[in-house]
């Protein structure tokens, strides 16, 4: 085998082999626009998975400089910068959470309809009282 075959060999069967086999009751809780971001750093060396290490660095990066207004970084977007499929990223996340390293957000529904709406809703209706 030359260099790049085996590079591609450990490419298809690395990141599967990521999870060892762990699933997390959270995984299903997650989807590719849930935002994560660190809460937490106070990890011990070799606690974590070399990933998950990236995951919560690339949170804090993202979050932990521009303040608790900031938003965190999608499920989706920490797959694509890691380079690893979308449910080994899910895993690794939902583990990191469970930990309590991580905390995460639902994205709002497309069919929920924000504060602001339903109080101009709510404003309008009383108008029609009058």
């Amino acid at each position: 085998m030359t260099g790049s075959d085996d590079a591609l060999d450990s490419r298809l069967v690395r990141p599967f082999s990521m999870r060892r086999g762990r699933t997390s009751r959270r995984t299903s809780e997650l989807s590719m626009s849930t935002l994560v971001w660190t809460v937490r750093t106070d990890i011990m060396p070799g606690e974590l998975s070399p990933e998950q290490m990236q995951i919560l660095e690339l949170c804090h990066v993202r979050h932990g400089t521009a303040g608790r207004g900031s938003v965190g970084v999608a499920i989706a977007e920490l797959s694509a910068m890691l380079d690893i499929p979308l449910a080994v990223t899910k895993v690794l996340a939902s583990e990191l959470i469970d930990r309590e390293l991580l905390e995460f957000s639902k994205p709002a529904r497309a069919d929920d309809p924000d504060v602001t709406t339903m109080k101009r809703v709510l404003n309008g209706l009383r108008e029609l009282r009058v």
